[in-house]
């Protein structure tokens, strides 16, 4: 097998060259954020709103944990939603309150709990009004949210199917500023050398999918609303 710079300099011959292209720079986990880049946490959460506002998406600030499963429930009321919501069972999301409060709201709740039948899971999932989730970073620069298949550093996480933020028209997102980060990068350096999970989703507002001829649709694909509730 020959070296990366052996390849390079071999189709530079080949192209009549006497030295090869310079190589790539590579990007280094040390590698500074780029100049302007806000590191305030509420300057953070301001670019992370305006970015997702931008590309549909809708964020609701609230002032502390406690009012996170009222907001959930006035979001889900407003759109005029009724019936099953899913939800991670996942540490980011417990003593919220959430089943407590869209039981009482008339919701029915489906954790997606680890050991229970996959398949009927998912039927419910597909059946479902919302989903809810938490979600690992949210990077400010472009809106995105970071959900992996397991919390990033650990092996596994049965309770975060990916079905729950995919297969409902409404995707509901729990989002703690501290997990606000300002680029891809940032979340790169910061679990470089940890185990990575299985798979990683990096969505950025509602779906959308466009034909040849350029007509796009919202919600073919995933959801077609995305609501963060920023603590």
């Amino acid at each position: 097998m020959i070296s990366e710079q052996e390849f390079l300099s071999r189709v530079a011959r080949r192209l009549g060259r006497e030295e090869p292209e310079r190589a790539a720079p590579r990007w280094a986990p040390e590698r500074p954020l780029p100049a302007g880049a806000p590191k305030d946490p509420e300057a953070l959460a301001d670019r992370f709103q305006a970015e997702l506002e931008k590309l549909s998406g809708q964020v609701t600030r609230v002032a502390s944990a406690a009012a996170v499963a009222a907001e959930a429930v006035r979001i889900l009321g407003e759109a005029g939603l009724q019936g099953r919501v899913v939800r991670w069972v996942d540490p980011a999301l417990e003593g919220l309150g959430l089943d407590e409060a869209l039981l009482a709201a008339g919701f029915e709740v489906v954790p997606f709990a680890p050991g229970a039948d996959g398949a009927d899971l998912v039927r419910k999932a597909e059946q479902a009004v919302a989903g809810i989730t938490g979600c690992d970073f949210a990077i400010a620069e472009t809106g995105t949210l970071v959900l992996g298949s397991s919390r990033l550093g650990e092996a596994s996480a049965p309770g975060r199917g990916r079905v729950v933020s995919l297969l409902p028209p409404v995707h509901l997102v729990v989002v703690r500023k501290a997990q606000i980060v300002y680029s891809l990068a940032e979340v790169l350096r910061r679990t470089a050398g940890s185990p990575m999970p299985s798979q990683l989703i990096l969505a950025s507002g509602p779906s959308r999918s466009s034909d040849i001829e350029n007509d796009l649709s919202v919600g073919v694909h995933g959801p077609g609303q995305v609501h963060v509730i920023l603590v």
